[in-house]
């Protein structure tokens, strides 16, 4: 098969821009996307000129050729070997179908300065130096109605313009060539070779010389039995212009490697994710906010609450196990609802139900709805205080049911004369008894005494904010309530968890006076304040809500927790950030005996004391401090948000980071384990936090990395939760990047139209072709190596040293079987592997030194 020329897929869209005598509502400059007229240049795979096309794409993928009556997109893969054969796929669209429609010869306009020349033995002279064009007009495609294609900064633009005497009804597109073509009311998805992309419903607006008027309904899609898709609107004055903006091609079909999907979701205006829950049926369950007045909807489903009733609403929405789009809804009043304030932690958890519990702040005071259960915890009336300009905010605390629909909601909190925020904590769900643990800071709660010896306290002050922890039984009757810490907003619980024993773990910041109990268990760690205006601490209680240890972590400047987490193999990780004027005043660091583990010595930050390093503690069951680290680079502005860990053990933490070195390690075997590895897209700037990229750090249960990479666009990315199910990841943040890495395939949900404000964004890893290992296959350390590889009956290990120990996992993590050769002195050995399954398994080996190797091998 003859190999084609290389064109590598990237089909993507951008917020409305409009041309040549169209009105811009939204301001948006036109992108470098160019059409170019074909006068020979346009050949075939067989080399044979191309005489029907008008026009080609520039600068563009997929490469598009326009010709009277259809667009031609064209979609080829370029094999990165000598065996396999380029693949080449075509999409064709046109406008004539049902009776309408007309042929028409394009034309193009605003011609730009940039030429180009295509030196072709077939093209003589006549393929130089040709015009770039910013737009291209299909005039009269129906009756006084125009199609024009155009562009802004990340692809194409397609949108309708019906004059004065067209019919909108009129309007349709037919497709060949696609494998699969699915329609719902506000996306077009089309499935080819492998790839897909989606057409998003847009806006609509009406202009005139007098005015130009943005219409409350949007275009929405049908498809016919016949396979066209009309574009269907709403009511317009049809003595104006009307404009069908459907928002360009949305990416779709990049290999990413084990990053499998990553799309933004949202409208027009600001959105983001700020936490992720799965259930047991592997369905993503994200919250966060929206400042959007028309948010993506699947068809069929009934809407909790279809329209945005004040500036921000609560965002809540639901994908399905095939990443498809289940539901999606508002929730909220007609005040600012959702949007939390910077580095807080917000709140969805699901109980064994696959109820989806949300905590978040609210300011609306009558409208957001609430529902009450008998028997459960009602609050009916927000009790913040602030000002009528700037109301306070209470805590919404709310249970949504598996298809969307609210079934309890109570507000909680008290009253104080703070504008903002009420909430800087978290809710987590004890998915084995379906407990309900919620912490935030008001000044007004009221502790509720279980009895000795739950931890109980009340603030200093009757005036002050504090810290409360507050519990809930699985009939949503309050049990345990208590103020955590000093009093003032400076403390903080950002973070809760529940280890294997079921016994809450809590993180966050505290100053010295009258801060966390502190609680020493022999063998535990323990540090008496640190200094500066906060450290971080951990908490962990009994499960009769009596602290079971409780300890700083911090040096002498500040210090604050964000994160905790619970790992299946019994580690427990906290995240946060700390700042320090020099190196005389280090966060306190540790590193365990484990050979490779993660540990960066040394601050790597600013010392201005405005941004930090990233911290990274592991602990033990017994609260044993295991591994203590810095996470930054010269830049400053690092922090690490999130952490989740496989059934298996494996930890991926991920935040942000505006330092090109970042320590994101090289890893050896990245690539031969299909791992995305992308590269810092921002310029470091110390103390700017608008050019944050992402990072994500895999690491094995040992703590040793085994994926590492940056993540992100041109403008500010962040993670701020994970979770994981089975093997995959789930990552959900924000960015401003219209060039965030995204990817879509089959029926997955293709991603909304990135805007130049703050998008929400969700990314799935999926991790089961991918082990982390710290070796390849053929795998040999320093000194310790396995062969054959893979094997059938026995697996043969050698070492320099004297081998104590040999443990084998399945690849979920499960333990298999283990030998123990400390008494033998033995520096080779024969593991027997017969009567085990085939498939890939893990293999631990540890020295007599300590030292630790954890390696993959195939049982044949």
């Amino acid at each position: 098969m003859k190999k084609i020329i290389t064109i590598y897929l990237l089909l993507i869209t951008g917020l409305p821009v409009f041309a040549q005598g169209i009105p811009d509502p939204l301001n948006e400059q036109a992108g470098t996307l160019g059409f170019v007229q074909n006068v020979g240049q346009v050949i075939n795979t067989d080399d044979n000129q191309m005489t029907g096309i008008n026009y080609h794409s520039l600068h563009a993928t997929p490469k598009s050729y326009f010709s009277n009556s259809n667009i031609n997109f064209v979609y080829a893969k370029f094999a990165k070997d000598t065996i396999n054969n380029d693949t080449l796929a075509r999409l064709d669209m046109t406008w004539i179908a049902d009776g309408y429609g007309n042929t028409t010869t394009p034309t193009i306009f605003e011609t730009t300065d940039e030429k180009v020349n295509y030196y072709l033995a077939h093209c003589n002279n006549g393929c130089d130096q040709l015009s770039v064009s910013k737009g291209l007009l299909y005039e009269n495609i129906y009756e006084n109605i125009d199609l024009r294609m155009y562009s802004n900064n990340v692809g194409y633009k397609i949108y309708f313009v019906v004059r004065p005497g067209g019919n909108p009804q009129h309007i349709r597109m037919f497709f060949e060539g696609q494998t699969s073509l699915n329609v719902t009311l506000d996306y077009l998805t089309v499935n080819i070779g492998g790839n897909s992309f989606s057409l998003p419903g847009g806006i609509a607006y009406e202009y005139d010389a007098v005015s130009t008027d943005m219409l409350p309904w949007t275009p929405q899609f049908n498809l016919n039995t016949n396979g066209t898709v009309e574009v269907a609107g709403g009511a317009y004055n049809t003595n104006k212009t009307l404009v069908y903006e459907l928002s360009g091609l949305a990416k779709g079909g990049l290999d990413m490697k084990n990053i499998d999907w990553s799309v933004h979701f949202g409208g027009e205006g600001d959105d983001e994710f700020y936490d992720v829950d799965v259930n047991n049926n592997n369905e993503a369950n994200a919250a966060g906010y929206t400042y959007s007045k028309k948010i993506p909807t699947a068809t069929g489903m009934s809407i909790f609450q279809g329209t945005n009733k004040g500036n921000a609403d609560i965002l809540l929405v639901k994908f399905k196990n095939d990443l498809s789009l289940a539901w999606s809804t508002y929730y909220g009043g007609s005040s600012d609802d959702g949007h939390k304030g910077k580095n807080e932690k917000y709140g969805i958890s699901l109980d064994n139900n696959n109820n989806i519990f949300i905590a978040a702040p609210t300011r609306s005071t009558t409208d957001i709805k609430r529902m009450h259960i008998t028997g459960a915890y009602k609050d009916e009336v927000n009790n913040s205080g602030g000002t009528i300009l700037e109301p306070a905010t209470d805590l919404i605390i709310a249970r949504f049911n598996a298809a969307g629909q609210l079934n309890w909601a109570t507000f909680f909190g008290g009253k104080d004369n703070t504008v903002f925020p009420h909430f800087n904590g978290d809710i987590i769900v004890d998915k084995t008894t379906n407990e309900i643990y919620v912490t935030g800071v008001d000044a007004e709660v009221l502790p509720v005494d279980p009895g000795i010896p739950a931890y109980m306290k009340f603030k200093n002050s009757s005036t002050d904010e504090g810290a409360y922890i507050t519990k809930f039984n699985a009939n949503l009757q309050q049990v345990w309530c208590t103020y955590f810490g000093s009093s003032g907003e400076a403390n903080k619980v950002s973070s809760l968890d529940i280890d294997s024993e079921g016994r809450l773990l809590a993180t966050g910041s505290t100053p010295e006076f009258g801060g966390i109990p502190r609680v020493a268990t022999t063998g535990y760690y323990t540090q008496n304040y640190g200094g500066g205006q906060n450290d971080q601490f951990i908490t962990r209680f009994n499960t009769n809500l009596s602290p079971n240890w409780s300890t700083y972590i911090g040096g002498v400047d500040y210090d604050k927790g964000n994160t905790v987490i619970a790992t299946k193999n019994n580690k427990i990780i906290v995240l946060g950030n700390t700042l320090f004027m020099t190196n005389n005043t280090a966060f306190p660091n540790y590193k365990t005996s484990v050979t490779n583990v993660f540990n960066q010595n040394i601050f790597g930050g600013e010392t201005a004391r405005t941004f930090g390093d990233a911290t990274v503690c592991t602990f033990d069951f017994n609260g044993k401090e295991e591994n203590f680290t810095y996470l930054g680079g010269s830049a400053g502005e690092e922090d690490c948000y999130a952490a989740c860990a496989s059934n298996g053990g494996n930890v991926y933490l991920s935040g942000s980071t505006n330092s090109n070195n970042f320590p994101v390690p090289p890893i050896a075997n990245n690539a031969t384990n299909n791992f995305y590895v992308g590269s810092t897209k921002n310029q470091a700037i110390p103390n700017d936090h608008k050019g944050l990229d992402l990072f994500i750090m895999g690491l094995t249960k040992d703590f040793v990395p085994a994926w590492s990479t940056f993540y992100g666009g041109t403008g500010f990315d962040n993670f701020w939760a994970n979770v994981t199910y089975n093997n995959y990841v789930y990552f959900v943040g924000g960015s401003s990047s219209v060039d965030f890495p995204t990817t879509s395939s089959g029926n997955a949900y293709p991603g909304s139209t990135p805007t130049s404000g703050m998008d929400a964004i969700i990314s799935r890893a999926n991790m089961g072709s991918s082990t982390l290992n710290v070796n390849s296959i053929n795998t040999k350390s320093n000194h310790i190596s396995i062969y054959p590889n893979p094997a059938s009956n026995k697996l043969n290990i050698t070492s320099n040293t004297f081998i104590k120990n040999i443990l084998v996992y399945d690849i979920t993590g499960k333990f298999v079987k283990q030998i123990n050769t400390e008494n033998q002195q033995t520096k080779t050995c024969e593991l027997e592997i017969a009567e085990m399954g085939q498939g890939i398994y893990l293999i631990e080996i540890v020295d007599k030194l300590g030292a630790k190797v954890t390696a993959k091998f195939i049982k044949e």
